[in-house]
Formats: structure tokens, C-alpha cells, sequence
């Protein structure tokens, strides 16, 4: 995409062709990650399936991160970690590839 920039001024310009900026922007598309489960309790094993998608479409060999954990989604955009939690709270799942603006979840760990 191309954005550009015009400004006017109501004082005599005595150079107006340098009134328009313009940039070109590459606008990438932006991963979605689908978490299996959204809940879990402190102390018990969480097993977590992940599914990264871009516009629909599954995304390959992208990294998945949870609780100090990692995982990279197959053919299928899939990806599958297990944790045990010790403290209660909102744990953030991030997903992200080269060449896409990255994606996140969040689970919430009961006590």
C-alpha cells in the first residue's frame, strides 16, 4: 500500500513541490491462533492444543509460545504443548512467522 501525505499552508509557499510525502508500506497479514482450551488449574498437567491461521488458511512451521514453552505448527497450522502451572493467573499464548504481524490467546489458570 502507498500512503501519501499532502499539507497547504495559508502563507505564501515559495516551494510547493515539496508539500507530498509519500511511503510505501508492506502491509502483512496477521496470524490468528485458535487455542483448544482457555481454562486450566494450578498444579495439574494443561494440555493445550494450538491452530495457527492467516485469512483462513493454515500457517506452516510457525512458532507457538506458552508458559516458557514452544512448538512449531505442522502441515495442518497445528501445534500441541502440555504444562503444569504453579501459580494462578492469565498466561498468554503468542504465535508468530516471518512475514506475518504475530497473534495471541490467553488462558486463565484457576487455583
Amino acid at each position: 500500500a502507498i500512503n501519501t501525505a499532502t499539507v497547504a499552508s495559508a502563507y505564501l509557499d515559495t516551494n510547493p513541490a515539496n508539500n507530498t510525502a509519500s511511503a510505501t508500506v508492506k502491509i502483512q497479514p496477521a496470524l490468528k491462533l485458535k487455542l483448544s482450551r482457555h481454562t486450566g488449574h494450578v498444579g495439574q498437567q494443561l494440555c493445550i492444543s494450538f491452530r495457527a491461521t492467516s485469512s483462513g488458511k493454515k500457517v506452516k512451521g510457525a512458532k507457538v509460545s506458552f508458559a516458557h514453552h514452544s512448538a512449531r505448527t505442522n502441515h495442518k497450522g497445528k501445534a500441541r504443548l502440555c504444562v503444569t502451572l504453579q501459580k494462578k493467573g492469565v498466561y498468554h499464548a503468542h504465535v508468530s512467522k516471518k512475514g506475518y504481524a504475530p497473534g495471541s490467546g490467553a488462558v486463565h489458570i484457576k487455583a
